[in-house]
């Protein structure tokens, strides 16, 4: 059997979008248990937008928002040191981020509904697992993909928007594509070592296949929450159903 599953770490605009939209749910459930929130994001360049609907007794300002989402651009680690590895016009800065909100309160149609003990979305998310504890019961492409993303990241051996995709035949890894921002000097044979660690020597193995990835995050591509779903579940071996959970209170479960 043939099974191929894909990996991006946090500094992928899509998933930074996911982090932005958790980081700003987090400060309201910090400030009111009870808020309902419901928020979608986009990045793109140094702008984002901030969407969706909130309840709370608690309110956060259109400032307070906006610092919100450079915090998490920060947390993710674009700051300006990162940034001088790469060059002015390759990624983002946090602390530069142009942030426009669009937030309302959730609709009385739905209210209703989840006052009286009702739930203000519905969705289906599917699972599983394998009989694999030293991977954490995941399988083994998935698990591969997202140990080598994570790997080349903690290890600072290029930049952060990183994307990894790992084909198994029968549970024997034969192909894998590696995404990784690599500045003038950085090499790449650092990062080939570190992969061929998790996939062997006798692993296809692509590493930045147009031959050069300098531009790269919100610069290079438009990041929007939920648009990584099979990324952020079981890869390529389950179904997906329903929407993102990114950025949304417990009552969209």
């Amino acid at each position: 059997m043939i099974k191929t599953s894909e990996y991006c770490a946090l500094g992928h605009p899509d998933r930074s979008c996911d982090f932005i939209a958790s980081y700003i749910l987090d400060r309201y459930l910090e400030r009111n248990p009870s808020a309902r929130v419901g928020l979608e994001v986009q990045l793109k360049d140094a702008f984002c937008t901030v969407s969706g609907e909130v309840t709370t007794c608690c309110p956060f300002s259109k400032d307070e928002i906006a610092g919100f989402c450079r915090e998490a651009v920060n947390e993710i680690g674009y700051t300006r040191d990162y940034r001088s590895r790469f060059g002015e016009g390759n990624c983002i800065v946090g602390d530069e981020l142009d942030v426009t909100t669009h937030l309302s309160q959730q609709s009385g149609d739905i209210a209703q509904g989840v006052n009286a003990d009702g739930w203000g979305d519905q969705g289906i998310f599917w699972g599983m697992a394998e009989e694999a504890p030293e991977r954490g019961n995941m399988p083994l492409d998935y698990w591969l993909a997202r140990r080598i993303a994570q790997e080349l990241t903690s290890r600072k051996l290029g930049g952060l928007d990183v994307k990894t995709q790992v084909t198994v035949e029968d549970e024997r890894p034969v192909g894998c594509v590696v995404a990784i921002p690599l500045a003038d000097g950085m090499p790449v044979g650092r990062v080939e070592t570190t992969v061929r660690e998790f996939i062997g020597a006798d692993c296809e193995l692509v590493v930045n296949g147009t031959g050069r990835y300098v531009k790269h995050g919100s610069i290079g591509d438009c990041g929007t929450t939920g648009r990584k779903l099979v990324v952020d579940f079981y890869g390529g071996n389950c179904r997906i159903g329903g929407g993102s959970p990114w950025g949304k209170d417990s009552d969209k479960s």
